[in-house]
């Protein structure tokens, strides 16, 4: 691509409405936010910044993903509220890959259409069709890293670090910081469940655990009674959850009825979102969230203040404590501050690219901070698409997240290996 593109078909109604229109065979969803959003970008007159979101919003039953191009937006906004990038605005493209091959396949050939500088958002069935396409154009992908593929993609450049920092960090946690030695894990039978079951296995026995007690659940079943029977026999310390939405306070009841506090109880960030923990109740209260941002409640923390007050001026308050928004907020505010870095006029799909790949390279040992998050570095040399490894340990008291750990690296993520 051109680096100074000229926005074709489309610029007309991305300059209106802020998220992008059909351009392209994708499904484009264009809901959410009050009329600041627009108001925001309509300001400035230089050249769009197209940033496309590719996130399967519907598709996957109890997974609201909404959140995360929403959470995009909000940072576009504020980012455009203060200028945009040197007078141009940053508008977000929204297309629902509908946890489903082809409609990945379309949403992909949309965003190279729309010569969007980056892809963000959450579509595990990108791998099928989109990341070659991405960097056969140049285009540094962010998607959320869950597939191997983008786990080991050297142009992968995500800010949060996925399930495999999520469930090695835990395992590491609960052994070597919580000093646990016996632990519970009820896990869709799914093979991505049973590979985040054997990542945090093996941190866990790593770390000095020494049983981990395993229970594989079918993702049709409604009634988790047995499993969580299962689960509970061993008597554990703790007890993982990768349950989502109506299923936590279900799963988390049944536990507590079989003798387990809810302090023993984590559960992954994607799962983390105040207001599902809220209509819990007092099942939800002293539960432990493994989280890749920053806690949404600690309003010390300026990044966080920012996010906070934003996400509320741009209507999308009441989702701004999930990680989700907080993933989709960070994107934008990254590739805001390395446009500002390249330089407004410079910046596109291919500078940015360079950019990134020379500056958090291998053996680099330059950092570049991340909104809401730990600094992005050089990835592990077993994992080139992890460039953020930090997690952290959240806990839920009823009304708000309070940090039990703050951001720590795996062992097995750092990028120089012991």
């Amino acid at each position: 691509m051109d680096s100074r593109r000229r926005i074709l078909g489309c610029t007309a109604v991305l300059a209106a409405a802020m998220l992008g229109a059909a351009c392209g065979n994708g499904e484009v969803v264009n809901a959410g936010g009050n009329s600041l959003v627009e108001e925001a970008a309509a300001k400035l007159t230089g050249e769009p910044i197209i940033i496309a979101d590719i996130t399967e919003i519907t598709g996957v039953p109890g997974f609201a993903a909404s959140a995360m191009p929403d959470g995009a937006k909000a940072a576009a906004a504020y980012v455009n509220d203060n200028g945009g990038i040197g007078g141009r605005p940053i508008l977000i493209t929204s297309c629902d890959s509908k946890f489903d091959p082809g409609a990945s396949a379309a949403c992909s050939h949309q965003a190279v259409a729309q010569d969007a500088v980056a892809i963000v958002g959450i579509d595990d069935f990108s791998g099928t069709a989109g990341d070659d396409l991405f960097e056969k154009n140049n285009i540094i992908t962010m998607n959320a890293p869950n597939q191997p593929t983008l786990i080991q993609s050297s142009n992968s450049f995500a800010v949060g670090p996925g399930g495999i920092a999520e469930f090695y960090g835990l395992g590491h946690y609960l052994g070597a910081t919580a000093g646990m030695k016996n632990i519970s894990l009820l896990m869709q039978d799914t093979p991505v469940g049973r590979t985040y079951a054997q990542q945090l296995e093996e941190a866990a026995k790593e770390a000095g655990v020494e049983n981990v007690n395993t229970v594989f659940y079918n993702q049709q079943i409604t009634d988790f009674s047995a499993s969580v029977a299962k689960v509970t026999l061993s008597d554990p310390e703790a007890v993982f959850t990768l349950v989502n939405g109506s299923q936590i306070p279900q799963v988390w009841r049944q536990l507590q009825q079989q003798g387990i506090e809810p302090e023993q109880i984590y559960i992954h960030s994607v799962a983390m979102d105040a207001t599902v923990f809220e209509a819990a109740g007092p099942d939800a209260v002293g539960a432990n969230v493994i989280s890749e941002f920053s806690n949404p409640d600690d309003l010390d923390v300026p990044d966080v203040k920012i996010y906070r007050e934003a996400m509320d001026k741009y209507g999308f308050g009441d989702i701004a404590r999930s990680t989700l928004a907080q993933w989709g907020f960070a994107n934008v505010m990254f590739l805001a501050d390395a446009a500002q870095t390249i330089g407004p006029e410079e910046f596109d799909n291919v500078t940015l690219a360079e950019y990134l790949r020379s500056t958090l390279g291998p053996g680099s040992t330059t950092t570049i901070p991340t909104f809401l998050g730990s600094p992005a570095g050089a990835a592990p040399p077993e994992y080139p698409g992890i460039h953020r490894p930090g997690v952290s340990i959240l806990r839920w008291a009823g009304t708000e997240f309070e940090t039990v750990e703050d951001f720590f690296t795996p062992p097995q993520l750092e990028a120089v290996q012991p």
